[in-house]
């Protein structure tokens, strides 16, 4: 987690920094909390091209936008594979694309506030669905820009990821069963493994055995007719091996006194 700058000397340095785009000052304060170099990389991020006369403005917010749904991907993709390493390939591809939406990023630009710092010069009727996304995009690529990947993605993963997105949410949107273990895996620090593999004989439930891992002990076991069924089946069967107890109290007793040793 990033640690907190002394807030009064950030204040004077953003006011002073920021005394051309004032608006910006609570986006920059209350997330961001760096100060900007070039502060006009920023109100160009947050200015519509409607309120810009001429061509060079919709250019620059174009680009910030292109540069920053680049930023934003590469980012969403590495706070992946280090918080979720048992995830498979097909997996993460899934919730990237649920994160990276632009439906979720409006939603975020939102919760940012993003949507009273935007200039524009369009009417209710007119406001394009996907404005507070795209704008949330452009600013990643004005921090890219300004200051680097490296601030780019502390922001992205300290200040979005970790405190703005909803984790169940998202992995609501993988396989049922294996949404609900991987929740309560992330929820009491465990490390859930999935391996599916091809099983040299051919059983009446299927030839591809999927096998459920909880910090390196085998947990269950299930064969499919193919590899999903497997995985569906194997964590369907961990769940009911996990004590009723430590999933309603999960403070009541340490996860590895609770968690039942394997047959």
């Amino acid at each position: 987690m990033r640690a907190r700058r002394n807030p009064f000397g950030l204040a004077a340095r953003l006011r002073l920094a920021l005394r051309t785009a004032p608006r910006l000052y609570p986006l920059f304060a209350d997330t961001l909390r760096f100060v900007p170099g070039n502060v006009n990389l920023y109100d160009e991020a947050l200015t519509h091209p409607s309120a810009v006369a001429d061509d060079a403005g919709e250019l620059a917010f174009e680009r910030l936008e292109y540069l920053g749904d680049a930023v934003i991907e590469l980012a969403t993709s590495e706070y992946l594979i280090r918080h979720f390493p048992t995830i498979q390939e097909g997996d993460l591809t899934k919730l990237r694309a649920r994160i990276v939406s632009r439906e979720h990023l409006n939603r975020l630009a939102e919760d940012l506030g993003m949507d009273i710092l935007i200039q524009h010069e369009l009417s209710v009727r007119r406001l394009a669905p996907n404005l507070l996304g795209n704008a949330f995009e452009a600013l990643f690529g004005a921090i890219f820009l300004d200051k680097g990947y490296e601030m780019a993605r502390e922001v992205y993963h300290c200040e979005i990821l970790a405190l703005r997105v909803d984790w169940h949410e998202v992995l609501d949107h993988l396989d049922d069963a294996k949404s609900q273990l991987l929740n309560w895996g992330q929820q009491h620090h465990l490390t859930i493994q999935l391996t599916t593999e091809t099983s040299e004989g051919h059983t009446a439930n299927g030839r591809f055995l999927c096998t459920v891992h909880i910090d390196d002990r085998l947990y269950a076991q299930a064969y499919g007719r193919n590899k999903k069924l497997a995985e569906r089946q194997a964590c369907q069967l961990a769940l009911e091996k996990i004590p009723t107890y430590s999933l309603e109290q999960p403070n009541s007793t340490s996860m590895e006194e609770s968690l039942p040793l394997p047959h």
